[in-house]
């Protein structure tokens, strides 16, 4: 035992339900893929519907939902 913790998983759940995958969550699921690459701490899922389909794309961060999400607010979430 090295007397290392590791760091807590942050989980990143990208809603893929209709309106969300019309509204581009994609582009969300990219952009946390690239930074789950920079932040190995970092586990990043597609799911399904998050429920809060009229402020989509939306996603889920560590039990936190955040609405009317886009690339950029998600670095800023991730990586202030």
């Amino acid at each position: 035992m090295t007397g290392q913790t590791e760091a807590p998983i942050r989980l990143v759940r990208v809603c893929f339900g209709p309106n969300c995958s019309r509204n581009f969550a994609i582009d969300l699921l990219l952009e946390a893929e690239a930074l789950r690459r920079r932040a190995p701490d970092l586990q990043v899922v597609q799911c399904g519907c998050l429920s809060n389909c009229d402020w989509g794309p939306n996603l889920e961060l560590d039990g936190r939902l955040y609405t009317d999400m886009e690339p950029q607010l998600l670095r800023r979430i991730i990586a202030p």
